[in-house]
């Protein structure tokens, strides 16, 4: 959810495809919505659409030919589902798909029973800690530091971590028991550690603010944005300047 006014609910979803190959519009009342470009991956793009509607009682959005009916009334008590830490630390995405969404498809069946006009997800959306591995520079990170990497290698480790981090989202948000409920529900995400490695904010400055800990961090942000926000630097949804402007005002 990019944003709530006093008529309507800002939303944006977010689509992963092949690179070269399109998305079908989003429609709503009738009216169609094109895809645009988010970020490139090695082999995907990611595309978005930002749209909105109608605050108040259930509204829908439709795309490549299913409905997509959405809770939007928040007055009185809205129903809030409270999500976090969605994952383990070694080995998560190896983990048999049932027993891992186990939860997920819990909230579905919830959902169904009684919508939902809220996920807000509390931190740890994934558990990232093995992006690290598979490339010189970060596998021993952060017990060993590397000493003065070029510019060049630091470079070549951000793309290693980018489409690392790119094939944990890719994987979990395709998980069937997600994929349903997330396209129904708006979500609502901050992130938590894990989300970057285990134990970020916490580990010594000299790790952090490293070269390798650095261009860690870039990427995880990066990611944090387009998969967590659908949005990147200079185009992020207005409810992110919105406490600035109210400090500002005062």
């Amino acid at each position: 959810m990019d944003d709530i006014d006093d008529t309507s609910i800002k939303l944006a979803a977010l689509f992963i495809a092949p690179r070269g190959v399109s998305v079908p519009q989003v429609r709503v009342d009738g009216v169609s919505l094109p895809a645009g470009r988010l970020a490139e991956f090695k082999d995907a793009t990611v595309w978005r659409v930002r749209f909105g509607l109608p605050l108040g009682g259930r509204s829908e959005y439709e795309w490549n030919g299913t409905r997509y009916p959405v809770c939007c009334d928040f007055s009185g008590n809205p129903r809030i589902a409270y999500v976090s830490c969605n994952g383990e630390e070694i080995g998560d995405l190896l983990r048999e798909g049932s027993e891992r969404n186990a939860m997920w498809a819990r909230l579905r069946d919830d959902h169904q029973t009684q919508e939902f006009a809220l996920l807000l997800h509390g931190g740890d959306q994934v558990y990232a800690d093995e992006v690290t591995e598979g490339h010189a520079l970060s596998r021993d990170w952060p017990d060993d530091i590397p000493e003065d990497p070029s510019h060049e290698e630091l470079a070549d480790l951000r793309e290693h971590l980018r489409e690392a981090f790119f094939e944990r989202y890719a994987t979990l948000y395709a998980s069937p028991e997600f994929a349903w409920l997330a396209a129904r529900v708006p979500s609502l995400m901050q992130w938590d550690d894990h989300d970057i490695c285990d134990g970020w904010g916490s580990l010594p400055s000299a790790r952090t603010h490293s070269g390798v800990g650095q261009t860690l961090f870039s990427a995880a942000r990066e990611s944090f944005l387009v998969f967590q926000h659908a949005a990147i630097d200079g185009d992020l949804p207005d409810r992110f300047t919105a406490g600035f402007r109210a400090k500002t005002r005062a």
